[in-house]
Order: C-alpha cells, then sequence, then structure tokens
C-alpha cells in the first residue's frame, strides 16, 4: 500500500495506480479507501466494466447487497461479455 501511495502522489490522475490502491486497500481491510480510489477511477473512466465489476465486490464485502446487484448490471450493461460477476450473475 505504501508504494502505490506514493506512486499515487507522483502522478496522482494515473488510472492504474489508482485502480490498484484501491484493489490493495480492499486487501488490507480499508474498505472506504477502496471504494474512494473506486470513485476516483470512475471519473476518469465512467465506462470501465472493471471498476463497475470491482464495485459490485467491494459492496458485496461490505453486505451492500442492492448496491452489488446495480453494479453488477451496469458492467453487464456496459459489456454483456463480461466475466468473473458472482453467482448472483444468473438472476441479473
Amino acid at each position: 500500500v505504501p508504494m502505490l501511495e506514493r506512486a499515487l502522489s507522483q502522478q496522482p490522475d494515473n488510472h492504474g495506480v489508482i485502480v490498484n490502491l484501491g484493489i490493495a486497500y480492499r486487501g488490507v481491510g480499508r474498505y472506504s479507501d477502496a471504494e474512494r480510489m473506486y470513485r476516483r477511477a470512475l471519473e476518469l473512466d465512467p465506462l470501465s466494466v472493471a471498476i463497475a465489476t470491482m464495485r459490485g465486490f467491494q459492496h458485496d464485502l461490505a453486505g451492500d447487497f442492492a448496491a452489488a446487484e446495480l453494479e453488477y448490471r451496469t458492467a453487464v450493461e456496459l459489456d454483456p461479455r463480461v466475466v468473473g460477476i458472482p453467482s448472483t450473475k444468473g438472476a441479473l
């Protein structure tokens, strides 16, 4: 996490750094920080299927299943071929 935070301070609009920092935050249980990074990544790329999917996972982890489903639906709408959506995909 510290290395990615330093990279972000040097490249504040680097989409890859932002996304990877969000993933790293999620991995260490810093869910609100992860969500903040995902929102920032969406500002840079609002049509990102990967970000919509990650936000869905994030909401799942937080127990907000309605919000997760909305994100998963967004991902599928952006790209119907999207893979990696949890088992709720069949219900979408």
